[in-house]
């Protein structure tokens, strides 16, 4: 998925928290990425706000670092 696809599938959730976001629309999220993702340096703060709050910074910054991370294999 590249950076704009990323960008506009998170505009289409609303109300909803970024790292519950993560889980629901992509199969290959689980809770041990989601560690991941803070042990690579991501700041804590994007996973607890609504998907549709973050900023275009947070959202790549979101997006490199689930990039950086070891994701399961598609089933």
């Amino acid at each position: 998925m590249k950076l704009g696809d990323f960008i506009s599938h998170a505009g289409i959730f609303t109300g909803m928290k970024t790292k519950e976001w993560l889980k629901k629309a992509f199969s290959r999220m689980g809770d041990s990425n989601i560690k991941d993702l803070v042990s690579k340096g991501l700041n804590k703060k994007i996973l607890d706000k609504n998907v549709d709050q973050l900023n275009n910074d947070e959202k790549k910054e979101l997006y490199t670092k689930v990039q950086e991370i070891q994701l399961m294999p598609p089933s």
